[in-house]
């Protein structure tokens, strides 16, 4: 059985002094090569690889990697990114950022870079360890500010785990790093966010005192992510198709894999962050009752914010009109754009229908209509 300190260092991001060594790693690496060509086309082997050793420290390696890369898959995956509610941040103080989860690398990487460009200081990530592939995917994320959490499938690893992953986050939080981490386990198929109350919990575990309080010293602020086209959707429809056919969906060899390297590279339009209403210590007591946390309640109030804060798309907008009669995307594109995206649509269902059957074509329409339609159908909702 692993002792804590063992959890710990199989968990955590690695720390300055373990940079020199991951970049000795790291350079010998043919991913790592492909990667820099990306990053840095035209730039010579010797040259990059320089760089790398010359990295003492983990604001060295994100300063030559994590951001340029991200600058990158912006200019060529995005039509730009942009956000809101940065007045409600403060750079001197932690926060645990709670995002709504399209996408396995996007949604947190473009989030680094806003905040960069934004002159916030860089933040702490949480992935699923099911991303760890290989002896590369653990130098490259580790030394890139993510730490890793294990599935809550494997509840036997999860139990043994979310205690230390939970003190990890609140001693982060309590020096001013902040961190973020996806509301749920696994990316939204169907474009509706809900945040699991599990989660909630975990960060509680061994606090050792009130959970109210461990939960306002968390200072948590709802992050809303919006895409305008939404990362790898013909794979979220197609796994959400067989799973309602089928019963259950099981993944092939280097699905995941596959997803992040689509998600980066696949075109997504207009991104927009919105940072919502942080979670008051008047709001954790709202959802207490004899000084026990309600964490269905408090995961509702946060998704209300997250809905309130989507940034929706003419994409959007006319997904929602397809599937209801109405005409609200008239107000914000005009026709051309329509037929665009009902192309864009038209081609992945044909793409689809291939392999699950021409007798499905209307099934897998109306799917895609509602991963689109959803966040407007949660807006309004709300509204």
């Amino acid at each position: 059985m692993e002792s804590r300190r063992e959890i710990l260092d199989r968990i955590r991001s690695y720390v300055d002094s373990e940079i020199p060594a991951a970049m000795e790693y790291l350079i010998g690496c043919d991913s790592m090569a492909a990667m820099m060509h990306f990053i840095y086309p035209g730039m010579e082997d010797d040259e990059w690889r320089r760089m790398m050793l010359d990295c003492r420290s983990v604001d060295d390696f994100f300063d030559i990697c994590f951001i340029p890369a991200a600058r990158r898959i912006a200019e060529t995956s995005t039509t730009g990114v942009s956000c809101d509610g940065l007045d409600r941040l403060s750079a001197e103080e932690g926060s645990l950022f709670l995002s709504n989860h399209r996408d396995i690398s996007v949604d947190a990487g473009m989030l680094q870079l806003v905040m960069r460009e934004n002159d916030f200081p860089p933040f702490e990530m949480a992935f699923g360890e099911n991303l760890i592939f290989n002896d590369f995917f653990v130098h490259l994320i580790k030394s890139n500010r993510l730490f890793s959490v294990p599935r809550m499938t494997d509840l036997g690893k999860y139990a043994r785990y979310a205690p230390v992953i939970a003190e990890y986050v609140r001693e982060r939080v309590a020096r001013d790093v902040s961190v973020w981490i996806a509301q749920r386990n696994g990316r939204t198929k169907d474009g509706a966010d809900v945040t699991e109350p599990a989660l909630l919990k975990l960060f509680v575990l061994g606090c050792g005192g009130s959970q109210q309080q461990a939960l306002s010293a968390l200072n948590i602020v709802p992050v809303a992510v919006s895409y305008e086209y939404e990362p790898c959707d013909l794979q979220k429809v197609r796994e959400l198709f067989i799973k309602r056919r089928d019963g259950g969906y099981k993944k092939q060899p280097n699905e995941d894999f596959e997803s992040v390297f689509t998600g980066l590279m696949q075109s997504k339009g207009q991104m927009h962050y919105s940072f919502c209403l942080p979670v008051s210590q008047e709001d954790v007591a709202s959802v207490c009752r004899d000084d026990r946390v309600m964490f269905p309640e408090l995961a509702r109030l946060i998704d209300r914010r997250i809905f309130k804060g989507y940034h929706c798309f003419p994409s959007n907008y006319v997904a929602y009109d397809l599937l209801n009669g109405t005409d609200m995307s008239k107000n914000v594109c005009d026709t051309e754009y329509r037929t665009r995206f009902n192309q864009y649509l038209a081609e992945k269902v044909d793409a689809l229908v291939g392999e699950l059957g021409e007798e499905n074509r209307s099934e897998l329409h109306r799917m895609f209509l509602e991963l689109y339609a959803n966040p407007v159908v949660n807006q309004l909702a709300v509204d």
